[in-house]
């Protein structure tokens, strides 16, 4: 059995995991193109990949065993949430 340390983790495993955020990306500028062609601002489209990386980001954390982050992630998605809808209410 070979011991693995966490430079090879990081060596190996990120850039692979940062080169799968593409197809993430390619989803939301089709949904951007075909769903909402003249309705959406530039910006949306942003938002979109941004909740996609949260989800995509808690979802990897729980199923690789990492709680503590998976919790983290939650909490500041939520409240990142919570803020923008208290901009949008007041507007």
């Amino acid at each position: 059995m070979r011991n693995v340390n966490v430079h090879d983790y990081y060596e190996y495993y990120v850039p692979a995991a940062s080169r799968a955020l593409i197809v993430p990306a390619i989803i939301v500028a089709l949904i951007y193109k075909i769903g909402h062609f003249e309705d959406w601002s530039k910006f949306d489209v942003f938002m979109l990949l941004a909740f996609q990386l949260a989800i995509s980001f808690f979802a990897a954390s729980l199923l690789g065993g990492h709680f503590q982050t998976a919790i983290i992630i939650l909490v500041v998605f939520a409240t990142i949430l919570a803020v923008i809808a208290g901009f949008m209410k007041n507007l």
